[in-house]
Order: structure tokens, then C-alpha cells, then sequence
């Protein structure tokens, strides 16, 4: 027989025995046990009984599978707030994400391209094409008209230097 202490409350100890010998614990025995504690005010107690008659790791931690509905462990969501030490939660507004939507009105584009549309027959478009067909013809008429200057070459969307841009386009032999 083994005979546990087990604290009711602060100033009261029972000692309850139990009967519940290796080689012979089954299920009657530890039933008998669930009933003693549950009469005891010792939740701790009586759920590791618990979880040791039903066979589960019931003091496992808890992950975003096991938990509640509540338990968004690393599911990627940020608090949009701040916890104080008198545990009040204060939302503050630049941690709230904000979506930004643009004004479709008048996009004639479809959102979805079916998989069976026949692929392209274009060729990708080269630095070479883009100004063939968009400065090239300006250049031209400018010549024939007589205005083009070899030193306003920004009014075709051409930069003299690169400073401020955010991806510079270098020479190929350019060293960095």
C-alpha cells in the first residue's frame, strides 16, 4: 500500500492510500484513484492522474495544432499593440496594417489568364526594341524638323548621370 499526502486546502493534509502497485495498476485501480482526488480540491493533481490513465502527453506545450481556437502561435500575426506591465493592452496605429488599394475604374485587364489561351508569339521586349519604338521616333522627328540638341537629352527621357536612382545601370566594363 502506498500512502500519498495530499494538502485539501492550507492547513489540512489527508493522507489517502492507494493501492495502485506497479505489476497491478489497471483500470479499476486508477478509476478508484480518480475518485479519491476528484473529492480533494487538487486539479494539478488529478489532471496528471488524468493524463496518465488516458495515455496522452496532456503537459506537453501547445502548438498552433493542439491548442485552442484561441492559440495563434506562429501563424505569423504581429500584435498591433502594446501589453503594459498592468497587463492592459493599448492599440497603437502604426502597428495596424494598412491595405492599399488602388482605383481600378476603367481597367479593361481581366484578373485571370486562362490556362488555355495559346502561348505568345512575341519576342520579350530588349532595351534595344523600348527605344526603337518609343525615343527613336521622336529623335527622328526632331531632326527633320530641325530642333534636336545633342545636350537636352532628358526631354527623350534620357538621364545624364544616375545619382538618386535606386539601381544604377552601369557600362558592362564599368569596375565597382
Amino acid at each position: 500500500m502506498l500512502i500519498w499526502p495530499i494538502t485539501v486546502d492550507f492547513f489540512t493534509t489527508l493522507n489517502v492510500g492507494l493501492q495502485c502497485d506497479l505489476l497491478e495498476s489497471t483500470v479499476a485501480h486508477c478509476s478508484r484513484l480518480l475518485l479519491q482526488l476528484n473529492h480533494c480540491k487538487m486539479g494539478m493533481l488529478s489532471a496528471l492522474v488524468r493524463g496518465l490513465v488516458r495515455g496522452a502527453d496532456r503537459m506537453a506545450e501547445f502548438t498552433s495544432k493542439r491548442g485552442p481556437r484561441t492559440f495563434y502561435k506562429s501563424r505569423g500575426a504581429r500584435p498591433t499593440g502594446v501589453l503594459t506591465s498592468s497587463r492592459k493592452f493599448i492599440p497603437v496605429q502604426a502597428m495596424i496594417p494598412e491595405f492599399v488599394v488602388p482605383n481600378l475604374e476603367g481597367f479593361n485587364l481581366k484578373p485571370y489568364v486562362s490556362y488555355k489561351t495559346p502561348s505568345g508569339t512575341e519576342q520579350p521586349m530588349t532595351p534595344e526594341m523600348l527605344f526603337n519604338q518609343v525615343v527613336a521616333p521622336q529623335i527622328e522627328r526632331d531632326i527633320e524638323e530641325g530642333v534636336f540638341n545633342e545636350e537636352n537629352l532628358e526631354k527623350y527621357g534620357l538621364e545624364k548621370t544616375q545619382e538618386g536612382k535606386l539601381f544604377k545601370m552601369h557600362p558592362r566594363n564599368f569596375v565597382r
